[in-house]
C-alpha cells in the first residue's frame, strides 16, 4: 500500500490548533494577572513617593503645625489619605488606599522631626 505524503491530514491540523489554542488561553489570563500586578506595584510606588513628599515637608517644618493632620489627594486617578501623627519622638506618616482588587492597602514611614 502506498501513501501520498503530499500535505497535512485534516488530524494533524485539528490537532495543532487544538495544542495552539490551548498555549494561548492558558496564557492570557496569566498574562492579565501580570499586568494588573504591574499596575498595583506601580500605584504603591507612587503613592509612598508621595507619602514620602508629604512626610519630608512635615519633618522639617515640625514646629509650625498642630497633629494629626490628615490629607486626601488623588494619585493615579485613586484616592489616597495621608495621616500624619506623632509617635513617640518620631513622625508617623500613613497611607491608605484601594486597590483594582478591592482591598485596602496601608503603607507607614517614619522619621525624626527637626531640631
Amino acid at each position: 500500500m502506498k501513501f501520498d505524503c503530499k500535505g497535512f491530514l485534516l488530524t494533524e491540523v485539528l490537532v495543532c490548533l487544538s495544542i495552539f489554542s490551548i498555549i494561548i488561553f492558558t496564557l492570557i489570563p496569566i498574562i492579565k494577572q501580570v499586568r494588573m500586578d504591574e499596575y498595583q506595584l506601580s500605584l504603591k510606588r507612587e503613592i509612598e513617593l508621595e507619602l514620602h513628599d508629604q512626610l519630608q515637608y512635615y519633618l522639617w517644618a515640625y514646629r509650625d503645625i498642630t497633629l494629626p493632620i490628615t490629607i486626601s489627594k488623588k494619585v493615579k486617578m485613586k484616592e489616597a489619605y495621608f495621616t500624619i501623627n506623632q509617635r513617640d519622638n518620631l513622625l508617623e506618616g500613613c497611607v491608605e488606599w484601594q486597590n483594582e482588587d478591592k482591598t485596602t492597602k496601608r503603607t507607614c514611614l517614619y522619621g525624626y522631626p527637626s531640631k
